[in-house]
């Protein structure tokens, strides 16, 4: 059985759409919006359902996609209309394509100049043309990213730049790794990664008064929060390259 549920957006012309096989608890979300990825994952959580996937059903141009950011929180894929010419995505579907969850499917067919997603039992999910446009469409073209960055990152709806593990492990050797957690915390249970420097929080305002603002800086605590916070905070002192690692050592060590 499918759970399915249509969340309004406000000022938006799609409305998100969260899909889910009850059975198996994985789920797809339709449409995210990034300045509502909170209460999508919130619903979520709630449920104890697992993003496997978010779609989208055209490159839209009223609102900036949420689906960067669920795939950086979640380890969900980016699914997007072959048409749409988002490169970012995971997977590029067109007409005929299928996207399993559980024991549940969605058929793909054209709907003008994007696609609309089709249960086996004919529920259709597309979405109408925006009555406004603005400049998202060049950042979903990224999957919600910003542009002309080091490394993928993308912003949450409280303004923190941020990467994900995966990232990470790719590219540590091209960033500086800061470690914001105590020296308890570094030396405890969750380890610490060994490319890191520890710097604690509260430290960190005058340790990095020396550092060259052009660095390139990937935060790390336990779960996200203080280093979200840092983030912010050298962003603020003018540094143009840093990111939080989302989930911190929690996500990390759950992924390694």
């Amino acid at each position: 059985m499918m759970i399915i549920e249509r969340i309004e957006n406000e000022g938006v012309a799609a409305n998100t759409v969260l899909l889910a096989d009850e059975a198996s608890r994985e789920a797809v979300i339709i449409d995210p919006v990034l300045s509502h990825v909170a209460r999508d994952e919130k619903r979520l959580s709630e449920r104890n359902l697992k993003l496997v996937a978010t779609l989208e059903t055209q490159l839209h141009a009223d609102h900036v996609t949420g689906g960067g950011v669920l795939r950086i929180h979640t380890g969900s894929r980016y699914v997007a209309p072959r048409t749409a010419g988002a490169e970012c995505a995971d997977i590029l579907v067109s007409d005929g394509d299928r996207v399993d969850f559980g024991q549940e499917r969605l058929t793909i067919r054209e709907a003008g100049d994007g696609v609309a997603y089709v249960t086996n039992d004919g529920h259709i999910f597309a979405s109408p043309d925006p009555t406004t446009v603005t400049e998202a469409a060049a950042k979903n073209l990224r999957c919600g990213f910003e542009a002309d960055r080091w490394i993928p990152i993308a912003r949450t709806a409280d303004g923190v730049p941020e990467v994900s593990v995966e990232t990470v492990m790719r590219f540590y050797r091209e960033m500086r790794v800061i470690d914001v957690r105590s020296r308890e915390e570094w030396d405890g249970e969750l380890g610490h990664l060994e490319c890191a420097e520890l710097v604690p929080l509260e430290t960190l305002e005058g340790a990095s008064s020396s550092w060259a603002r052009e660095a390139r800086l990937v935060v790390v605590c336990r779960s996200g929060g203080r280093s979200g916070r840092a983030a912010v905070a050298l962003e603020k002192a003018g540094f143009a390259n840093v990111a939080s690692m989302a989930g911190g050592m929690l996500r990390w060590r759950a992924v390694a």
